[in-house]
């Protein structure tokens, strides 16, 4: 089945192929089922986006083939229909990584950096392995990462405290469009939290879409109030109010 282990960070934008080679998308995240216990988390299945950007659900059963260059699948035949996450489901990369862990063994604090997936005997696909890195403390160096057993760590649950770091991580390595693709996949909140993270940390601005505000407040950010934050020129802000830079002339979307 090619590759039997895959860390989900390197799964990101990698190409979707039918049985006779026609391209069907590109893979954007994994769902994996919430768990009550302290078993690995099944993946449920992958969220590719299609040419038309639209997302899409394909279950992990449908996956024969996980390569370094590209995911194949068993039939060229998928569902049109347009992803929602349910209650139960979690994002992998969305909302797993960046997530606060305890280690088991020392009891040290920890963020989870990345998520490897491999498949089981009866053909399903779980979360296996974490990367984590230990928290230095914010003045501290990041702490080494390392590999650990997916019941090696506690606490892994989507809370307030869940970090962005690794996820902007991921986000550097894709095409603007793809990021706010990714970015209005997000629940409400983690979309913010993702985009007030992105505009305070210096990343680079995409040349097609609206500059990095120098003073952050000036991006409204409030959750409560609803989404007014107009991120780069994709995303629709209701009601219509848009970054500085953009013209009167089109509230709803930044400049190009």
């Amino acid at each position: 089945m090619g590759t039997d282990r895959v860390f989900v960070a390197r799964l990101v934008g990698l190409p979707v192929y039918g049985p006779d080679g026609e391209r069907i998308g590109r893979v954007r995240d994994l769902v994996a089922g919430l768990r009550g216990d302290a078993n690995p988390p099944r993946v449920l299945g992958m969220v590719v986006e299609m040419v038309t950007r639209r997302r899409i659900f394909v279950p992990m059963l449908r996956v024969t083939t996980i390569d370094p260059g590209a995911v194949k699948l068993a039939t060229g035949s998928v569902s049109l229909r347009r992803f929602l996450q349910r209650p139960n489901e979690v994002l992998v990369v969305g909302q797993l990584i960046d997530a606060p862990v305890r280690l088991v063994d020392t009891g040290l604090d920890a963020v989870v950096a990345d998520a490897a997936v491999e498949p089981t005997r009866g053909r399903d696909w779980v979360v296996s392995r974490l990367a984590v890195r230990e928290r230095r403390g914010r003045l501290g160096r990041r702490g080494q990462a390392q590999i650990v057993a997916w019941n090696a760590v506690t606490g892994l649950t989507l809370t307030d405290r869940q970090g962005t770091a690794g996820l902007l991580a991921v986000l550097e390595t894709l095409r603007p469009a793809d990021v706010a693709a990714t970015l209005s996949e997000l629940p409400e909140k983690r979309r913010y939290e993702v985009v007030d993270a992105w505009t305070t940390s210096g990343s680079p601005t995409s040349s097609r879409g609206c500059p990095r505000p120098t003073n952050a407040s000036s991006w409204p950010t409030s959750a409560s109030t609803g989404p007014r934050t107009c991120w780069r020129r994709w995303i629709p802000t209701t009601p219509p109010t848009c970054c500085g830079s953009c013209p009167p002339t089109r509230p709803t979307s930044c400049s190009p």
